[in-house]
């Protein structure tokens, strides 16, 4: 590959031009996943990785995310759907790095606001929930020191 060519792969020659677009694009991924999360914190009870106490506050949170994302996306970007953008390889790299960012950042954030989450009774307590059920009584980082945690005394 010599130096030409690889300087076309790194330009595009379609709509998107520009870095801008790829920015505005992946901004858009990582709000909507974070809201889609937050929309299935609040849905499935999953206290560990909402932003939230209330789950209205994580649907109207999820909501706003996701239509906002949408509508900010498809509605200001100026994006002309009748024109390419980029091709898949790259789009789906794209999508791929924002999509784990944005689970990152939930995970994240959540164990930080959470961090200081107590069992709501005694009953919960005593329950050792595995996979997803355990971010019903505990964060992420608590669910997943809990599973190493184990590991070591067996």
């Amino acid at each position: 590959m010599n130096t030409a060519t690889v300087h076309e792969a790194w330009h595009w020659t379609g709509y998107i031009g520009t870095w801008a677009f790829v920015a505005r694009y992946c901004a858009y991924v990582f709000i909507a996943t974070i809201g889609v999360l937050q929309l299935s914190a609040a849905r499935w009870r999953l206290r560990g990785i909402s932003f939230f106490r209330s789950k209205r506050w994580g649907y109207a949170f999820g909501a706003v995310a996701l239509v906002g994302a949408f509508t900010w996306f498809f509605g200001f970007t100026g994006l002309d759907l009748t024109k390419p953008t980029f091709d898949t390889p790259p789009q789906l790299a794209w999508l791929t790095l924002s999509v784990a960012c944005g689970i990152l950042a939930t995970l994240g954030i959540s164990s930080l606001i959470n961090r200081k989450m107590a069992p709501r009774d005694k009953e919960d307590a005593a329950q050792e929930e595995e996979g997803i059920e355990a971010l019903k009584r505990k964060s992420y980082l608590k669910a997943i020191a809990r599973y190493f945690d184990r590991g070591k005394t067996h």
